[in-house]
């Protein structure tokens, strides 16, 4: 499609095209909707909760979004975007909140005892689900990072194929492997570098 075609093109042509590894139709739903992960992220913003951290959580869900988006389901694209966004967001600001909560109990004059000082301590459901929830946006901000190929390439090599099995499954060169993975590596070092600060 021309850069025309595209602008005027509908969300659920470029989601198709999207979800094909068209990275100007992504890019054109990304800039469409950017006002409402803006508006969403600013009525998630509460004190002591960083509004950037909440747009670029709602950003990564509006990109999941245009990932998974079937219109077959019946709901129009907007409105699919739209609770994503708001369930990440409100995810996130749960999750600050209770961080939060637990650095001022901390700082607090209350101690634990002693005897539970070595008790086992179990994950809460509710954790177990906000792990999951941070695995999948890190997955996705990944995806995002390397493009689908170059992922799935990683997920194979993290998961302990070798690069003449991940160069079989995927149907390129095993040197094509050791350049992607290089590359990914490459990336991935450069993104949490800057996410450091």
């Amino acid at each position: 499609m021309t850069e025309k075609e595209l602008i005027s093109a509908s969300d659920a042509v470029l989601t198709a095209a999207a979800q094909k590894g068209d990275k100007a139709a992504q890019s054109v739903l990304l800039d469409r909707y950017e006002s409402l992960v803006k508006v969403i992220a600013r009525s998630f913003s509460v004190a002591g909760i960083d509004k950037d951290d909440v747009a670029q959580t709602a950003r990564i869900a509006l990109l999941n979004a245009i990932m998974t988006y079937d219109p077959e389901k019946g709901a129009e694209f907007k409105t699919y975007a739209t609770v994503c966004i708001k369930n990440r967001a409100l995810d996130t600001v749960k999750s600050a909140r209770r961080t939060l909560d637990n650095e001022l109990s901390r700082d607090g004059t209350e101690s634990e005892p002693e005897d539970d000082k070595d008790a086992t301590v179990f994950p809460s459901p509710e954790e177990i689900y906000l792990q999951k929830e941070a695995e999948t946006a890190l997955y996705d901000a990944l995806r995002t990072l390397l493009g689908q190929r170059d992922f799935d390439v990683l997920m194979l090599y993290i998961a302990g194929m070798s690069y003449k099995e991940i160069s079989e499954k995927i149907g390129i060169t095993a040197k094509k492997v050791d350049n992607t993975l290089y590359s990914a590596k490459k990336k991935v070092s450069s993104l949490i570098r800057t996410l450091k600060g």
